[in-house]
């Protein structure tokens, strides 16, 4: 799987959303995803506000922090506490 296309989809970005985001074309972002285009600066330099990385993120020359938080990834919610963190319960095969 290409970097593009596992940081739009961690984003939760179709390519038809990207492509507009990025100001381009469905086709285009197809292209970039299987290597029929290469990625050049000018390329990471569009795509990488709509994505939520860096443009070096997506030249290959850095890694990609996880989680990636693209510009529609949901907002803390305000007003209401934190979730708790999830522990797991003892097991009740457990002996001793």
């Amino acid at each position: 799987m290409s970097t593009l296309r596992a940081l739009r989809q961690a984003a939760g970005l179709s390519q038809e959303k990207l492509a507009e985001l990025a100001g381009t074309s469905q086709p285009q972002i197809n292209k970039l995803e299987t290597g029929q285009r290469k990625m050049t600066v000018d390329w990471a330099v569009k795509l990488a506000a709509p994505l939520g990385v860096e443009p070096a993120v997506l030249l290959g020359l850095e890694p990609a922090a996880a989680p990636v938080a693209g510009p529609l990834a949901a907002a803390p919610r305000a007003g209401l506490p934190p979730s708790p963190r999830l522990v797991p319960a003892p097991s009740p095969w457990r002996c001793g």
